[in-house]
């Protein structure tokens, strides 16, 4: 379909364009016709007092491993879209420039079905991330990069592990304060209530010999990273409790073992707790940031824009 200003009421944010070269776009890079997507927010594509739209360079995504690099958050300026007949794309936020809505252009294919609704909020958060991911201070990445490559490298694999990593929607982190070394921090596991318990719903004569799988005289300190994972998820839909302290553990031992032998004089402390999102409050959102790992952080994205 050929676009002209009046057809612009018609597109969303997510849509891919086929555009004619430009000034901008040949300056970027970008010859003779190219793909873009609509990063501006529909409500602001389809106002005819808006003359322009910020787009984007995007591309065919070349194989599934490549869209699943991008959408595990390992180049954070790529933003992974797919569109409504399930082909793959990835857009070029670093090259990101406004097209006028006289430009020539055709409409090429639709990532969101709906204005609203889940693929709608998926896109805008991925979008937002692209451009609003926060500078942590340059102290605090190398603490956190071994949990952030185990986790981006187990995310959707067939493993313990991953299996668990696949039930958590967002990880979190909050500081002391952020300005100076010295920093205190803790992370926030995020879990769907379904998966997790609060604690005043615990069994309170509950004991460790309970845990459905435990071995005869093993006991919580014998647990590492791969144990508890098998643990958690043998335990997860039979019992709460068991799952509630399951699920501690899996956070304390991904402190002891990815993040606190990585302390620095930036960061002197950190402890990692695993929350369901129920008990997750607004104030502790506003308080916090996204430590950035987009395949954990879709879900909980649009959960927590449909709760708000």
């Amino acid at each position: 379909m050929s676009l002209d200003r009046t057809s612009f009421s018609l597109l969303r944010q997510g849509d891919i364009l086929r555009l004619k070269a430009s000034p901008t776009s040949e300056a970027l890079g970008l010859q003779d016709e190219c793909y873009v997507v609509l990063l501006s927010q529909t409500c602001d594509v389809v106002q005819p007092s808006k003359s322009y739209c910020l787009v984007a360079p995007v591309e065919r995504s070349k194989n599934g491993s490549e869209f699943q690099s991008v959408r595990k958050g390992r180049n954070p300026l790529r933003i992974p879209l797919e569109d409504t007949d399930g082909r793959q794309w990835i857009a070029d936020a670093e090259r990101a420039f406004s097209i006028s809505k006289n430009d020539a252009a055709c409409f090429v294919a639709r990532c969101a079905s709906q204005d609203q609704g889940e693929n709608a909020q998926m896109i805008r958060s991925r979008i937002v991330r692209a451009f609003g991911r926060f500078p942590f201070p340059d102290g605090v990445p190398p603490v956190f990069q071994k949990l952030r490559n185990r986790l981006q490298s187990k995310a959707g694999t067939g493993g313990n592990l991953g299996k668990v990593i696949d039930l958590v929607s967002d990880v979190r982190v909050e500081a002391d304060q952020w300005e100076n070394p010295g920093r205190r921090l803790r992370l926030y596991l995020i879990v769907p209530s379904e998966r997790l318990i609060s604690a005043e719903y615990a069994d309170p004569t509950w004991s460790w010999e309970r845990v459905i799988g435990r071995k005869f005289a093993e006991s919580e300190v014998d647990l590492g990273l791969d144990r508890v994972c098998e643990l958690l998820l043998a335990n997860l839909d039979k019992d709460p409790t068991s799952s509630l302290n399951l699920w501690r553990a899996f956070g304390l031992i991904l402190n002891q073992q990815l993040i606190k032998p990585f302390l620095n004089d930036e960061v002197i402390a950190a402890d990692v707790r695993v929350v369901s999102d129920e008990e997750f409050t607004f104030r502790q959102f506003i308080r916090t940031e996204s430590l950035d790992l987009e395949a954990l952080s879709d879900n909980f994205m649009s959960t927590f824009e449909e709760s708000k």
